[in-house]
């Protein structure tokens, strides 16, 4: 479930386009900084994909997500078009963390699923052309009720400039999740390949998948780009709070990525 999403810049520098988020079925808000331009603000009580007010910004198209609701029973009222879909299991809890709607992720069961089916569920959004030298973006999550996941890791969400991991010149971040609640922040200089990937940095244990099934937590990270081209000094940062807490802890932190401008 995704829900009040937002995003600020502090100014225009690199272009993120196809940025691609894959969470557990969770409830997300994207924020940034203080006194910073918002991106995008979105909590889908618009009960569609449009996010209204934020020319540059947009939603793409709903791959196995779908905006949710209790009404009063679990139903998804969106889906690359406007739906009305109660679920057949009426005990599902599609309460939304904030507002009425939701973004809902829906991952098939091992045995009605095989291959990417079991794991290839995600939002991807886009800001076009428009770049920016500093990114932060946060988002509830709630770690479902019936929480299960393969043995490897899966990607809980991602960002990337002209091409997915190694695919473009410019960089990629992206944060994993495993079964066991772990979780590793990744990136990928770019450069079509020619640079290597850092794998699975920091791997700290963010949840437990039986004791914190049902809870929301919120993450919040920071991505910054390098000052420039091979200073080495690129930034991602990752925080994290439950929703009985007000304080945040600081769960992952690296200080010296290349994470590449483009322009």
């Amino acid at each position: 479930l995704i829900n009040n999403s937002q995003l600020k810049q502090v100014s225009n520098m690199v272009r993120y386009s196809s940025k691609y988020i894959a969470y557990l079925p969770v409830l997300c808000m994207l924020t940034g900084l203080l006194n910073a331009e918002v991106i995008v603000s979105d909590s889908f009580e618009s009960s569609d994909m449009t996010a209204p007010g934020y020319d540059s910004f947009r939603w793409e198209s709903n791959n196995k997500t779908a905006i949710a609701t209790m009404n009063p029973y679990p139903t998804s009222i969106w889906q690359n078009g406007s739906i009305y879909d109660v679920e057949d299991d009426l005990s599902r809890d599609f309460t939304a963390f904030h507002g009425e709607n939701s973004l809902l992720f829906s991952y098939p069961a091992r045995g009605d699923a095989t291959g990417d089916e079991l794991q290839w569920v995600e939002q991807r959004w886009n800001t076009g052309s428009v770049g920016y030298p500093e990114l932060w973006q946060s988002f509830w999550v709630r770690i479902p009720e019936n929480f299960s996941a393969p043995g490897g890791q899966t990607k809980f969400f991602a960002i990337w400039m002209d091409g997915y991991s190694q695919y473009g010149d410019g960089s990629t971040v992206w944060m994993d999740y495993k079964s066991d609640g772990k979780m590793a922040i990744t990136h990928n200089p770019g450069r079509y390949g020619r640079e290597g990937t850092q794998s699975w940095y920091g791997t700290t244990q963010m949840f437990d998948p039986i004791l914190d099934r049902g809870r929301w937590m919120q993450i919040v990270a920071r991505i910054v780009v390098e000052t420039s081209d091979g200073a080495s000094d690129g930034i991602m940062q990752v925080w994290q709070r439950w929703e009985d807490e007000s304080n945040y802890r600081k769960t992952h932190e690296a200080l010296d990525w290349s994470i590449r401008e483009i322009k």
